[in-house]
């Protein structure tokens, strides 16, 4: 298991890569895009396979964007997890994003309905 340590935040995967992009997805991403595509990335740190934590740094000030799940055999290279707060991507992140869907969701576990998307990818 391998630990960056980002301003007093760890995190911990089999291997976390560092990645910068391009201006045009470095903006996407500060707006929010939970995706980032092959072609859009300019540096990598080192080799990844698919599921180690990526963490994306901006161009000009080297300062944390977001960080996400690199997927190999996709076009889409980076699923974004977190945005713009450094957070400890663990067990406990996990069990509040899953609560948090999960409380979204109270409304219609109150209406007469036969099923329900819990989690709804990116979104939550």
């Amino acid at each position: 298991m391998e630990e960056l340590n980002l301003d007093g935040i760890k995190y911990e995967s089999p291997i976390t890569i560092a990645i910068k992009l391009k201006p045009l997805a470095e903006r996407q991403i500060k707006k929010g895009h939970p995706w980032i595509f092959d072609q859009s990335i300019v540096k990598q740190n080192k080799e990844a396979k698919t599921g180690d934590l990526v963490i994306i740094f901006d161009q000009k000030k080297n300062q944390f964007l977001a960080c996400g799940l690199y997927d190999a055999d996709s076009p889409i290279r980076v699923k974004v997890l977190q945005f713009h707060e450094k957070a400890r991507i663990n067990d406990d992140w996990f069990k509040a994003k899953i609560q948090s869907a999960y409380d979204k969701r109270a409304i219609l576990r109150n209406e007469d309905n036969n099923s329900y998307r819990l989690i709804y990818g990116e979104n939550d």
